[in-house]
């Protein structure tokens, strides 16, 4: 659920039609500032959740589809920045969600807030400057919309017979893109979007989620501290003595720790003993 998201988002209308053309609301129109839903939107969706073995959206993915309806609103870019860790972290996890309408109000959600908090100061110039990080902003609109109505990658799980997910990698590879074109304007994102992933893996109760976030927080890289190290290695001592779930958690909590290890500093890397003593401990274990 979104949680965090503690403030009510004021709808402020005017102006809603500057996006048309990049930012889309979910039916398409991309400008829906002066119009009412149509009040049967959501019946052929219902019809097949009757018909088929689809479950329902959780709520707090109802909560991510409304606000991807508003989403398309450049009026929202002050309120939204604020929540954008949070909100990353959510459409990333349901980006391989088996509902289509989930995965695909995630697309728009993360289609939408490029648009409006990097493309929308270029719209309002009557000159548009083509930096490196539009470009790369404007490609990764083109990327985005190539995948309407197809999942972006498996819904697939590590585990020590499948300890390579292909997933893992093109998850990552987007993370890395939407850094690219965020980072220039929010310096802190990678810390604090960081810092909400390493939340989601630690505490999720999904299974999926907790390895999805582990992944998220490797393909960010933030800078570790010995807090977060303790957290890695209490979780990992939480769910090493059990084997029930193929080890998938206990292999992603490690390969983050590779990760901290080999992109630290050397200089700070020996203040981390504890990662040294850790690694020591686990080649005394029974599982291989």
């Amino acid at each position: 659920e979104l949680s965090t998201i503690g403030t009510k988002v004021k709808l402020n209308r005017q102006g809603a039609g500057s996006n048309k053309g990049l930012s889309e609301s979910s039916d398409g129109s991309g400008d829906a500032a002066g119009e009412k839903s149509t009040p049967h939107r959501f019946d052929p969706f219902l019809l097949e959740l009757k018909n088929s073995n689809l479950l329902p959206p959780a709520r707090g993915h109802l909560a991510l589809l409304l606000l991807t309806e508003l989403s398309f609103l450049p009026t929202l870019a002050e309120e939204l920045s604020p929540h954008l860790p949070i909100l990353l972290q959510q459409v990333f996890l349901g980006l391989d969600n088996g509902n289509h309408l989930v995965f695909g109000h995630c697309r728009l959600l993360l289609q939408n807030l490029i648009v409006m908090l990097v493309l929308q100061n270029q719209q309002d110039n009557s000159e548009i400057q083509e930096t490196d990080v539009i470009i790369d902003a404007m490609l990764l609109i083109d990327f985005l919309k190539s995948k309407e109505n197809i999942p972006f990658w498996d819904r697939e799980d590590i585990s020590h017979s499948n300890i390579h997910a292909p997933s893992a990698d093109q998850l990552c590879s987007l993370v890395a893109q939407v850094m690219d074109v965020l980072v220039d304007k929010f310096p802190d994102l990678r810390e604090n979007w960081g810092s909400e992933a390493l939340s989601w893996a630690i505490s999720c109760p999904d299974y999926h989620w907790r390895c999805r976030s582990f992944q998220i927080y490797r393909a960010l890289n933030p800078e570790a501290t010995p807090e977060i190290l303790h957290d890695m290695l209490s979780a990992l001592v939480k769910w090493l003595p059990s084997d029930d779930n193929g080890c998938g958690i206990e292999l992603e909590i490690l390969y983050s720790l590779q990760v901290i290890a080999s992109s630290a500093n050397t200089n700070r890397l020996v203040l981390f003993n504890t990662l040294f003593w850790s690694a020591v401990a686990l080649l005394h274990t029974d599982f291989d």
